[in-house]
């Protein structure tokens, strides 16, 4: 017999999937995110930190940042996808312990230095550290952390989301914060697909799709934005244990 709870999460992704539009015909992608050799990976940093580079290297962060930080409960705090480290050490300013885990070595290098730079500049986030690793087969303890945080990551891990999901809902986290993305978001409005190789998993871009897939492993919303005025999307969840 098969248990009730990998029932629930094979059927997860095809139940939110089937709610996006299929008016586009684009194909579903090719992996975004993955381990390599240097020269082979998409560098994958965003707009707002390339076009903030000098200034976020020496504390100044973008409103962006600080808005998410404010929006991230608990004291203990893993952030899946960290990137180059940003949004991880301003959350270090503030919290107990903070963990961040990217699996291009690439943002990983680049977080590292970042927080050097922190350092140097007087900044107190030495309770920040950063490991590169697939965070679905990495031995990290999940127990150990109040609070999961995945700001614009959730949907590069495309049918593997649900897998991601459930290994968190089967541990003592209490809070997921989901960012998503007001590009892919309506883009997935408009045609169904994210205009990109993200394919229908845009869907895990957007406000309902974040809400309805913590939904599906029994987290309540606590708070939710839209993306209408052209921010992130961004869903806070909690459950009781």
């Amino acid at each position: 017999m098969i248990p009730k709870n990998l029932k629930r999460a094979r059927s997860f992704l095809k139940r939110a999937l089937r709610k996006a539009p299929r008016k586009g015909g684009l194909p579903d992608g090719m992996q975004f995110y993955r381990p390599g050799r240097r020269s082979e990976l998409n560098a994958g940093f965003q707009t707002y930190y390339r076009e903030n580079a000098d200034k976020i290297s020496k504390g100044e962060v973008p409103a962006r940042y600080l808005k998410i930080a404010k929006l991230v409960p608990g004291e203990r705090v893993l952030e899946i996808g960290s990137a180059d480290g940003t949004q991880s050490l301003v959350l270090a300013r503030s919290k107990s312990l903070v963990c961040g885990v990217e699996l291009m070595p690439m943002q990983f290098e680049e977080a590292c230095e970042l927080r050097k730079k922190w350092i140097k500049n007087g900044e107190v986030v030495e309770r920040c550290e950063f490991r590169n690793e697939d965070v679905l087969t990495s031995t990290i303890d999940l127990d150990g952390f109040d609070t999961v945080l995945m700001s614009r990551v959730l949907y590069h891990f495309r049918d593997s989301a649900d897998a991601m999901l459930e290994k968190i809902a089967q541990s003592k986290v209490n809070n997921i914060v989901l960012v998503g993305c007001p590009i892919r978001e309506r883009k997935w409005r408009e045609h169904g697909v994210s205009g990109d190789d993200m394919g229908k998993y845009a869907y895990l871009a957007s406000q309902e799709g974040m809400e309805s897939v913590l939904h599906e492993h029994d987290f309540h919303i606590v708070s939710s934005f839209s993306s209408e005025k052209g921010d992130d999307p961004i869903v806070v969840a909690s459950r009781s244990l």
